[in-house]
């Protein structure tokens, strides 16, 4: 005569399944976690870019500032996220340039300048954002 309740092979079976199942849930949430977690230093190291960048033509929309070639001063907090992040950025300013891309070899001041903007998370590049302002005043 059967009683009434689960044999001890039942019972070993559900928590198999139930193994079997928490182990597949755990490995999905870890993968989400890793993807999230890369999604979200990618649009770090993205928009420390854009904002540098947007800094450069703020800056150099004043004829004096693009002349002399200066660099603006860029906010700690800005760099503060960046380290946060694990990561490390690299600005860079090569010489002006003609509107024809040659290389500008005049006095007065450049018809184009150029900034250079890479964010490295160890040596891997994460973002490089190159992008040319205009003089103000042609």
């Amino acid at each position: 005569m059967r009683t009434k309740g689960l044999t001890l092979v039942e019972i070993l079976i559900a928590l198999a399944v139930l193994s079997i199942t928490l182990a597949i849930f755990t490995a999905s949430m870890g993968s989400s976690l890793d993807v999230s977690r890369r999604s979200r230093i990618d649009t770090i190291a993205s928009e420390y870019a854009q904002s540098v960048l947007e800094r450069y033509r703020v800056h150099w929309s004043n004829p004096a500032n693009f002349a002399s070639g200066t660099r603006p001063n860029l906010p700690a907090d800005l760099q503060n996220r960046l380290s946060s992040a694990g990561l490390r950025a690299s600005i860079s300013t090569p010489p002006p340039v003609n509107p024809d891309g040659s290389a500008f070899t005049g006095t007065t001041a450049p018809p184009l300048r150029r900034v250079v903007v890479e964010v490295y998370r160890g040596s891997q590049l994460m973002t490089r954002l190159s992008g040319e302002i205009g003089n103000p005043r042609p």
